[in-house]
């Protein structure tokens, strides 16, 4: 690593302090189910709001769309453990 490069690191190092200083936060990015599901149920909540409507409309931001994709992903996961049963864990110790 050059000189030059490793002031970079410590530069970085010091604006992410001043970041933290101010408040900045750091934007979840790996979503857990938990986390997708709650979201999901605000959604939902919002859409019953408009209950009776013609046309419902639903407001997402580019981190909804993501936890949208995130969802989409999880359910892939659930989908291919159900075709592939017998390639279960052996450490499961649910009903089969």
């Amino acid at each position: 690593m050059t000189r030059e490069e490793a002031a970079k690191i410590f530069a970085a190092l010091r604006w992410l302090d001043v970041y933290r200083q101010w408040g900045v936060g750091v934007e979840e990015t790996d979503f857990t189910i938990d986390y997708v599901r709650r979201f999901l149920g605000e959604q939902v909540e919002v859409l019953k709001g408009q209950k009776g409507e013609e046309v419902m409309k639903l407001t997402l931001n580019r981190r909804g769309l993501t936890i949208l994709e995130t969802a989409e992903l999880h359910l892939d996961r659930y989908c291919m453990a159900l075709a592939f049963p017998e390639k279960g864990s052996k450490n499961w110790k649910g009903k089969k």
